[in-house]
């Protein structure tokens, strides 16, 4: 039950509340994100990572049952091959199927910080804070991030199931540890992120289950298990680093002083600072504040919530920075710990003052507050960053019409030559080609690849694309009020093709 009754509002029905205004803040700010098109990284993605038309499905399948493999994040072409057979090249599945998994990770998130200790009010603002962040925009328009989104849902499946466990039930049977394992194995056949799970839950042991480990057959059952799941980690490390580590944009580099200006990379992400703003010492000073700020209020939510966020986001701090989408997995637990201390604060300060009157209305407000306030902070961030994605969208589906319009079928084994487009060295043109003529030998080179097409008498077509003029300009709210914070992307003038 809620801790108090908030007068005309119930202890039922205000949370109820706040879960719809929630999900409503999530749709409002992402739902354009279902427009979104099939990116370059999904060509390669669908070719070059999941081998469609090279390899049947069940190697796919027999690929991700291994783990252990260095097949790259085999568990995204159970996403992308079914998708395609039952859709083809419509965007809009993918998208609804990501917006899916994305509102189920909200509920994860707040039930994560339920698991942990988190009050109602404290777990709903942390929810409320991660719902939506501008820095994980990739998330919302880019199929590509997918295997984030994954192993997301599986990674926190795992640590919610045994964190249930271990503090209802005071134990840990093989049915819960077969099942731990079974969800985190799948989820770095999704993404490597999850590798920090033996570390979260040995965490979590000694700061919310330590007295309970007095009884030796407990210890020593929780003891082997994660033994054997550090075991897992570290031979999957073993093959995926050894593999990965030779492309240099994921070639690790373990000094302090790149890791922790890494970790200050994603919290500019998150907190939309400028570049090298949040350098090692301001990351060093902003740990101390959370862990300082956790020992003040006595909440060992706020600590473990701490150390979460900063352990999750060492698979990303030691590689060459990425979006803040490379933080969603470790993001809960800043938000955790913020939602902690602010309703922890509100608390306070009403007992302070002495008027237990207002801590409805103390409550709610800061919730709008969290809610508002954010968006001044992101708007321009946002716009920008939208802007970048809808052009760059828009650029994509200008040059599929240009080969759809004018080559309504691909002649067998056809060759193009684009000589000129406004892309640098990718091959994701010919990758998108193929899955829009569902022709897996459509070829497609171009002049700006690194490699050095053959001769131009070999090609059936040389094509050159020159990109449409766009305009950018804010969405309206059924065609009559500026959603200032909403920007659409028009093609006021065809690309030439």
């Amino acid at each position: 039950t809620f801790p108090m009754q908030f007068g005309n509002l119930s202890s039922r029905t205000l949370p109820v509340l706040a879960a719809l205004f929630i999900f409503g803040y999530f749709l409002l700010f992402s739902y354009n994100g279902l427009s979104a098109h099939l990116s370059f990284d999904d060509g390669m993605n669908f070719i070059a990572m999941h081998h469609h038309w090279e390899a049947p499905l069940w190697r796919n399948v027999l690929d991700s049952l291994k783990v252990f493999t260095i097949a790259p994040r085999p568990l995204g072409a159970l996403f992308y091959r079914p998708l395609y057979y039952l859709f083809g090249f419509n965007p809009l599945p993918y998208r609804i199927v990501v917006h899916l998994f994305l509102t189920f990770n909200i509920v994860l998130a707040y039930l994560f910080a339920r698991g942990l200790g988190a009050t109602r009010e404290a777990s709903t603002l942390s929810t409320l804070l991660f719902c939506y962040n501008a820095s994980l925009l990739d998330l919302y328009y880019n199929t590509g991030t997918v295997y984030d989104v994954l192993s997301f849902s599986l990674y926190f499946g795992a640590l919610l199931i045994y964190i249930r466990e271990r503090s209802t039930h005071n134990r840990l049977s093989i049915r819960t540890m077969a099942t731990v394992t079974v969800l985190y194995l799948a989820s770095l056949d999704a993404k490597e992120m999850p590798v920090v799970l033996p570390s979260a839950l040995l965490f979590y042991e000694a700061l919310y289950r330590r007295q309970d480990l007095r009884s030796r057959p407990l210890a020593a059952r929780v003891g082997s298990f994660l033994a054997v799941i550090s075991i897992i980690t570290a031979i999957f490390l073993k093959v995926k680093v050894t593999d990965m580590g030779t492309n240099e944009l994921y070639h690790p580099n373990v000094s302090v002083a790149f890791v922790l200006t890494g970790i200050g990379h994603y919290f500019e992400q998150l907190f939309y600072l400028k570049a090298g703003t949040f350098g090692a010492g301001h990351v060093t000073a902003a740990i101390a504040l959370l862990l300082g700020a956790g020992a003040a209020l006595r909440s060992r939510t706020v600590i473990y919530a701490t150390i979460f966020f900063i352990v999750g986001l060492l698979p990303v701090a030691i590689i060459p920075p990425r979006g803040g989408y490379a933080a969603y997995v470790a993001f809960p637990g800043l938000t955790l710990a913020l939602g902690v201390i602010l309703a922890s604060t509100r608390a306070a300060l009403v007992r302070l003052a002495k008027k237990e009157k207002l801590e409805q209305a103390s409550m709610i407000v800061l919730f709008l507050c969290v809610a508002v306030v954010p968006v001044k902070y992101f708007a321009h961030y946002r716009k920008v960053f939208m802007g970048n994605v809808l052009w760059s969208q828009e650029r994509v589906i200008g040059l599929l019409e240009g080969f759809r319009k004018n080559i309504p079928e691909f002649p067998p084994n056809g060759r193009i030559l684009i000589l000129d487009d406004p892309w640098g060295s990718d091959w994701g043109p010919m990758f998108l080609t193929r899955l829009q003529y569902n022709d897996p030998n459509v070829w497609v080179d171009r002049l700006h690849n690194n490699e050095k097409p053959g001769d131009r008498d070999r090609y059936d077509l040389l094509v050159t694309y020159k990109q449409p003029f766009i305009d950018m300009s804010p969405a309206r709210f059924f065609g009559l009020f500026k959603m200032k914070w909403e920007i659409r992307a028009t093609t006021t003038i065809d690309g030439e093709f």
